[in-house]
């Protein structure tokens, strides 16, 4: 708890008011004078001495004063007047707030000394030790509630071995034993030196089974301690006299400590009931075990619900696949085998499904073999599709690249030639996962099966460079199986114009028809990849430019597959406006296909590199107004991905006005 410094700062307040009118009397100036002759005597004609009297001679350290004023009989306000002093005077002008935390870091210096000479005083002065006293902070406390609260062990052995009651309290507050276990879980100090504070009220006798305080989320010390699932000192609890109840036991569930749950049932039957009752409605605890790999817990749970109703499980209510996540998913969070077997040995359903999953699928999601193994021996349904939007077992085990698990998949009858499953082989290909792909040709996986997006085949994937090069080995098992080395793709092209050295030789033994190959897709330089007319507009030389397209140059060469332009593109995206209006002039096509690999069409790369004349240019002179709206989207994208904001404001508005 923390204290505002308002809060203080009215206290101090209060205490300056009542000094100033208090001096105004003769017993007041005598005591701030420190005059213990006058004092005497103002006391002998009658003067009394008020907790005001006492507070002055406390707050000036003058024991010989604090003497005199407690031989008169008068009682001072009990232990709290030294408490408060420590608080408010020792500290106060550092920490600005009482704030608990900083207080204790600051407090170590005097733990030993200080406060306890002026206890000690007040109490042999006769203050009432369980006097409940009002403070600034709150509602009224016994010494001893303000002594815990703020964590003095030393001021609490005191105060309890001079007969301090540790039930006492005002009905809104808890009791010092309450306030020590909630302050052990809140972090106010650490764990076991605020133990040694709980032992001590402990041993001193506290009843651990006192009600809660009469406030909306009071709790009793078990309540606390069940809530915060603390096994051990619950147990220690439990030999000072505690008695569990059906309130202790729900405080329990909702830590979800299994073990704290299963001491508290098992030490009272009524808890048992109550228990049963609850796991029939509520998996939250058995899934959090399963979740955990806590075999031990999960096998006494499901003992619990047959043993105590003297029933099967289903009929007990102790249904392993109620809820959601269905049990058996959520164990596989906790990756333990015999939870596993447990659970569809008591009838756990093995096709639950959750979030597009299904155990099976989770399985493969975490490569565990021995428990893909176990779903598939069980019956699980490994062509399985769970929603539209999950993968197949099997296209979900090429995903992780995992060749066991394609193994076990396609030996238990997965089909690799399933609509759904289209992309496995050329997942695989595009993977480079060689071993896959021979197991799925050799499950009879078609190789000609075209991706589900475009006419791009498994051929046309492996023969990619990109990042992992082309795989010859996967090149050489697709065309033993029957790829067709021919086959043509609108974005790829054929196989031979993407092949290099041994793939295609590869492809030309294979038959592969060597018109296929031209001067431009045998390009094995960057150089290569251009022709004379694209380095010339890339460049910018606008009069080699013209005589090229004067010699025949085609303005409308298409671009390399592999990171080439065409000429417009070219011009286009290194900014030459003058050529990108000559290139017009002369035929260019303004939507050319884009390189297959890094390629951008003139729009997009006119707007990536900020180019807002040219996209200008390009938009006025483009002959094809009904797709020009997708178009200007894309660009728009690639400018905003530069930080082109004009352009990429410009572009999506011209789309919205001819999509209008």
């Amino acid at each position: 708890m923390t204290t505002a410094p308002s809060t203080i700062s009215s206290l101090l307040s209060v205490i300056d008011t009542w000094r100033t009118h208090w001096k105004d009397t003769a017993l007041g100036l005598g005591v701030e004078a420190g005059d213990v002759d006058c004092v005497k005597t103002l006391i002998n004609f009658g003067a009394e001495a008020d907790v005001l009297s006492f507070w002055m001679a406390i707050d000036k350290e003058d024991n010989e004063m604090f003497n005199v004023l407690a031989a008169t009989g008068s009682v001072p306000k009990v232990p709290q007047l030294g408490i408060r002093l420590e608080l408010v005077k020792k500290f106060l002008p550092d920490i600005q707030a009482i704030d608990r935390r900083a207080y204790l870091s600051r407090r170590s210096a005097y733990r030993a000394v200080g406060h306890m000479a002026v206890i000690r005083r007040l109490l042999d002065a006769g203050s009432d030790i369980d006097h409940l006293s009002v403070i600034p902070w709150g509602f009224p406390q016994t010494a001893l509630q303000t002594a815990v609260k703020w964590c003095h062990d030393s001021l609490c052995k005191l105060l309890l071995g001079q007969g301090a009651n540790p039930e006492n309290r005002d009905p809104s507050l808890p009791t010092p034993l309450q306030q020590a276990c909630e302050d052990l879980f809140i972090g106010v100090r650490d764990y076991w030196t605020q133990r040694k504070l709980i032992d001590i009220l402990l041993t001193s006798g506290t009843n651990v089974n006192v009600p809660s305080a009469k406030m909306i989320g009071a709790e009793t010390a078990w309540q606390i301690v069940a809530r915060n699932g603390d096994l051990d000192l619950l147990v220690h609890l439990t030999t000072c006299g505690g008695k569990v109840c059906i309130q202790t036991l729900k405080a329990a569930l909702s830590s979800e400590n299994l073990m704290v749950v299963r001491f508290i049932a098992e030490k009272e039957s009524s808890n048992e009931r109550y228990l049963q009752q609850y796991l029939q409605h509520d998996q939250s605890l058995l899934k959090a075990a399963a979740a955990s790999g806590n075999l031990e817990v999960v096998e006494w749970m499901i003992w619990f619900y047959t043993e105590t109703t003297q029933a099967g499980p289903l009929d007990a209510g102790a249904d392993v696949n109620l809820g959601s996540p269905p049990l058996l998913l959520t164990a596989m969070e906790g990756g333990l085998q015999e939870i596993l077997d447990l659970l569809i040995s008591r009838g756990a359903n093995i096709e639950a499904t959750n979030n597009h999953c299904s155990p099976l699928v989770a399985a493969i999601r975490r490569v565990w073999l021995q428990a893909v193994r176990t779903l598939l021996d069980a019956g699980a349904n490994c062509n399985k599709h769970v929603t539209d939007l999950a993968r197949l077992p099997l296209l979900e085990a090429v995903q992780r690249q995992s060749v066991e698990c394609v193994r076990l998949l396609l030996w238990s009858g997965a089909d690799p030639n399933d609509v759904r499953a289209s992309e496995c082989l050329g997942l695989s290909v595009s993977n480079r996962s060689t071993d896959i792909v021979h197991l799925l040709l050799l499950c009879g996986t078609d190789p000609n099966r075209t991706s589900p997006r475009s006419d791009v085949r498994p051929i046309h994937l492996a023969l990619e460079q990109g990042l992992l090069g082309c795989d010859i080995n996967i090149v050489k098992a697709l065309i033993e199986w029957g790829a067709d080395v021919n086959a043509y793709s609108a974005v790829a092209g054929y196989p031979l114009q993407m092949a290099t050295g041994e793939a295609r030789d590869l492809l030309l033994q294979a038959g592969a028809d060597p018109g296929q190959l031209s001067s431009l897709l045998k390009a094995t330089t960057e150089d290569d990849k251009l022709t004379k007319l694209q380095m010339a507009a890339g460049s910018g030389d606008a009069e080699q430019v013209r005589l090229l397209i004067s010699s025949g140059e085609d303005v409308n060469e298409p671009a390399y597959h592999d990171g080439g332009m065409t000429a417009l593109q070219y011009a286009s995206v290194m900014g030459h406006f003058n050529i990108v209006h000559l290139l017009l002039e002369k035929g260019a096509n303004i939507n050319a296909e884009r390189a297959l690999i890094n390629g951008r069409t003139a729009l997009q790369g006119a707007a990536e590199y900020g180019r807002l004349d040219i996209v200008h240019l390009l938009l006025e002179n483009d002959n094809q107004p009904e797709l020009l709206p997708s178009r200007c989207s894309v660009a728009a994208d690639f400018a905003e991905a530069q930080g082109h904001h004009v352009i990429a404001r410009d572009l999506r508005r011209r789309s919205s006005e001819l999509l209008e």
